[in-house]
């Protein structure tokens, strides 16, 4: 039978079962450790902009130009253009989520975002090397880090800090033509989230949103449109 050789070598069968199973329990570790940063990657994104209806995708990100082609459509739709990566923390090897949003224009919906466009924050929300971070990284207004950016070291100063969501790691955040630029992703847009007033279902709005959309966008509902 097969497994008789298996009985005369019991030393190298357990060492190769125990091999087996260290084997599966790494391949597991390494799904679970992805899954839980996708988790708190997720929970910083609600944290910035909520929960959004839908989502609009595609492979290799949007022509930033349409975001401008749906805030202009005669509809009461919330438009929320992002920019997402990660980013390793030079001096502590911490990989982060990277986020870019419209400041001016998220600084009016919410309120820990609300300095990046008041007081002297406001002239530096577009400069490439402002970044605002979340309180759990445990820096200072005025400091400076420096992050791993696609092989590339370069210093940003941290122009404010913000609450953390959950007991989440919070993103570092950019203003989005700051992180185009950061990470060479130039005229393009990652997703592009959708608010929708509650006047119709998500089916319908799914429907309007299809007719601006290039044909190898896609549109997703987000978790709101989940439920």
């Amino acid at each position: 039978m097969i497994v008789r050789p298996l009985f005369r070598e019991p030393a190298r069968t357990f060492l190769t079962l125990l091999a087996i199973a260290l084997g599966v329990a790494v391949v597991l570790a390494i799904d679970l450790a992805g899954t839980a940063a996708a988790g708190s990657f997720h929970s910083s994104m609600e944290t910035l902009a909520g929960e959004s209806d839908l989502e609009i995708v595609t492979a290799g990100g949007l022509p930033e130009s349409l975001v401008g082609t749906l805030v202009a459509m005669p509809y009461p739709l919330r438009i929320t253009p992002r920019m997402e990566d990660y980013v390793v923390i030079a001096d502590t090897k911490k990989t982060v989520p990277l986020v870019g949003l419209d400041l001016v224009a998220e600084a009016s919906r919410h309120q820990d975002l609300g300095r990046f466009g008041g007081g002297d924050d406001w002239k530096y929300v577009g400069a490439k090397d402002s970044i605002w971070v979340g309180k759990s990284l445990g820096r200072k207004t005025g400091e400076t880090i420096a992050l791993l950016i696609n092989d590339q070291v370069a210093v940003y100063k941290v122009r404010g800090v913000f609450s953390d969501s959950k007991g989440n790691t919070s993103p570092i955040v950019m203003d989005i033509s700051a992180a185009q630029y950061a990470l060479k992703r130039f005229g393009r847009v990652d997703r592009i989230l959708v608010h929708i007033p509650q006047s119709l279902s998500v089916e319908d709005w799914t429907h309007r949103l299809r007719q601006a959309l290039p044909r190898r966008c896609t549109s997703a509902r987000g978790r709101r449109g989940n439920r």
